[in-house]
């Protein structure tokens, strides 16, 4: 039988963890709330400088 000798198999690289994607804003329901801290934040930044 050829192929890889079963007593001896080539040790499998460890798997990269793939980063989940982020959802799209828009789709998520704390989509207003996130504009609002940001918007929050940014008018902070305004008025600390």
């Amino acid at each position: 039988m050829s192929g890889r000798p079963a007593t001896r198999p080539d040790p499998d690289p460890v798997p990269v963890p793939v980063p989940v994607p982020v959802p799209v804003p828009e789709a998520s329901d704390h989509s207003q709330i996130g504009e609002r801290s940001a918007r929050l934040s940014a008018l902070r930044l305004i008025f600390v400088i």
